[in-house]
C-alpha cells in the first residue's frame, strides 16, 4: 500500500505539471522571457585553470560582443553566469596559474556587467550544498554579494535566484539562509542520468521551516527552448520561462522553404541536402556565451511556439519579479494556485559520491571545523576571507577530469587491475589522474 501510495504521488508530480502546460495556450503569451546560460565546471572538462582562464581571455569578451552587437538592432543580451568567476577576476589570485586582467580588460568587463550583457544568479557556483556547513555555505551568498557590490550593482539589482544545474537536488535547510539574503527563489536542473526530485515538474512553492521558497525544476536536463514541455507555463499567467543552456544539444539548421529545424540531444547527425545547411558540435560543458546568431535562431524559433509573445534575452529576476507582479494585480491568487510541497526534503543524491576522494573531503571538513572556531576572531580579516573563498570550491559539483574527455577509448576499458596497472604511466591517465589532484590544491 505504501508503495503504491508513492506512485501515485510521484505519478501526480510528473503528470499535473504537464496537463497544465497543455491547460496554457501558447498564443495566451504575451511575453517569453529566454534564460541565456551555459554550465560551468570549474575543471572537469579540463584543468580548472584552463577552463577559468578561457572564460577570463574568449568568454568574456564573447558575450560583450554578442550585447554590442544585437544592441544595434535593438535586442537584449544577457548571459547569466557564475560570480566565482568575477570575484577571480576582480582579485585575481597570482599563483594559481590564472591570466590576470590588466586595466582595460577589467574595465571592458565591467562595461559589459554595467551593461547587462553579463549577469549573475545568486550563488557563486553550482556546488554540493550538503558538503558545507551552515557558515560555510552563509559565506558563498557572502561572496556572491560582495562581489557584485565591487561590479557597484546596487542591493536591490541583485538575484532573487539561485540557478543549480546538473547536481540532482538540494537540501530544505538552506530555505531559511537563501531568504537571508533574499533570495526567494531556486531554478533546479538536473542532470539527465540521475532520477530527479518527485517534486511537480514545472514550479511549485516549497514550504518549509514555515518559510515558503519559489521553485523550478528542469528534470531530466539543464533546461531548454525546443519543446513547449521545456517552458515553464502557469495557467493565467501570460508570460513563459525558456532556456538556452549552451552545452545540451547538438543542433542542425536546414536552411529549406519551411525553415524548419532539426534537433538531436544525443549527439552529432549528418543529414544529406541539396538545401544549404549549417552544422554545429554544441561543446558541452563551459561551452560560453552564445553569439548574436545563436540568440537570433532561438528567437526566431520560440517565435514559432509562442506567435503572439515578445521573445526578450532575459533574466531570473526579470521573470521572478514579473511573476511577483501578477500576483499582486490578482491579490495572491496566482501564487497560491502553484502547487505546494510542504516539509518534503530533496537533498542532492550525489552526496554519496563524496567517497570519490576521501581524503579531499576529510581535510575539508577539518578545515570547515577549525574556520567555524576561529570564525568570529577572524572577521574582517583580508587574509580569512581569501582562505574561505578557496576553501568554498571544496564544495563546487566538481572532482576530477571526465573519463570521456581525458581518457582515450583503450584507457577507458581497462576495467581490470591488471588491465588498469599496464596504462597507469600513460600521458592521458597520469593527465587525468593530475586534475584530481588540482581539485585538492585548488580546494
Amino acid at each position: 500500500m505504501r508503495l503504491l501510495k508513492s506512485l501515485v504521488i510521484i505519478t501526480l508530480y510528473v503528470w499535473l505539471p504537464i496537463l497544465a502546460k497543455i491547460s496554457v495556450d501558447p498564443d495566451s503569451i504575451n511575453k517569453v522571457h529566454l534564460i541565456v546560460s551555459n554550465h560551468l565546471d570549474v575543471g572537469f572538462t579540463n584543468f580548472s585553470a584552463t577552463v577559468v582562464n578561457t572564460y577570463f581571455d574568449k568568454y568574456f569578451a564573447k558575450a560583450r560582443k554578442a550585447g554590442e552587437e544585437l544592441a544595434f538592432e535593438n535586442i537584449t543580451y544577457s548571459w547569466t553566469t557564475h560570480s566565482y568567476l568575477a570575484s577571480l577576476y576582480l582579485d585575481c589570485p597570482p599563483n594559481m596559474g590564472l591570466h590576470c586582467p590588466n586595466e582595460t580588460e577589467r574595465q571592458a568587463f565591467e562595461s559589459s556587467v554595467s551593461e547587462s550583457y553579463i549577469v549573475f544568479h545568486g550563488f557563486p557556483f553550482n556546488s554540493q550544498i550538503e558538503f558545507y556547513d551552515e557558515s560555510m555555505f552563509e559565506f558563498g551568498l557572502q561572496l556572491n554579494r560582495d562581489t557584485l557590490n565591487a561590479l557597484h550593482i546596487p542591493l536591490d539589482k541583485q538575484s532573487i535566484v539561485i540557478s543549480q544545474r546538473d547536481v540532482p537536488g538540494i537540501t530544505k535547510s538552506v530555505i531559511p539562509l537563501l531568504l537571508q539574503y533574499n533570495i526567494t527563489a531556486i531554478s533546479l536542473g538536473t542532470n539527465d542520468r540521475s532520477p530527479p526530485p518527485a517534486v511537480p515538474n514545472n514550479i511549485f512553492k516549497w514550504v518549509s521551516y514555515n518559510l515558503s521558497m519559489l521553485t523550478i525544476v528542469h528534470p531530466g536536463g539543464y533546461g531548454g527552448y525546443d519543446h513547449l514541455r521545456d517552458a515553464v507555463l502557469i495557467p493565467g499567467f501570460d508570460q513563459a520561462l525558456t532556456y538556452f543552456y549552451r552545452g545540451i544539444c547538438t543542433y542542425i539548421y536546414i536552411y529549406k522553404e519551411q525553415n524548419r529545424n532539426i534537433w538531436n540531444c544525443s549527439g552529432t547527425i549528418n543529414i544529406q541536402q541539396q538545401q544549404q545547411q549549417q552544422q554545429q558540435q554544441i561543446q558541452g560543458d563551459n561551452a560560453g556565451p552564445p553569439d548574436a546568431i545563436e540568440v537570433l535562431n532561438a528567437t526566431w524559433y520560440l517565435k514559432g511556439l509562442f506567435p503572439n509573445a515578445e521573445i526578450v534575452c532575459s533574466t531570473y529576476n526579470d521573470y521572478v519579479n514579473a511573476l511577483y507582479a501578477a500576483n499582486e494585480a490578482m491579490n495572491g491568487s496566482l501564487l497560491d494556485s502553484l502547487p505546494t510541497v510542504t516539509n518534503e526534503e530533496m537533498g542532492d543524491t550525489w552526496s554519496y559520491g563524496a567517497s570519490a576522494d576521501p581524503w579531499k573531503m576529510a581535510v575539508f571538513r577539518i578545515a570547515m571545523r577549525h574556520r567555524s572556531t576561529y570564525l568570529e576572531n577572524e572577521e574582517g580579516s583580508m587574509y580569512f576571507y581569501n582562505f574561505s573563498r578557496l576553501l568554498l570550491k571544496n564544495g563546487e559539483h566538481t572532482f576530477g577530469g571526465s573519463t570521456s574527455r581525458f581518457l582515450q577509448n583503450t584507457t577507458y576499458q581497462a576495467w581490470s587491475n591488471a588491465q588498469l596497472q599496464q596504462v597507469l604511466n600513460q600521458s592521458d591517465v597520469i593527465n587525468f589522474v593530475n586534475t584530481w589532484y588540482e581539485q585538492r590544491d585548488w580546494g
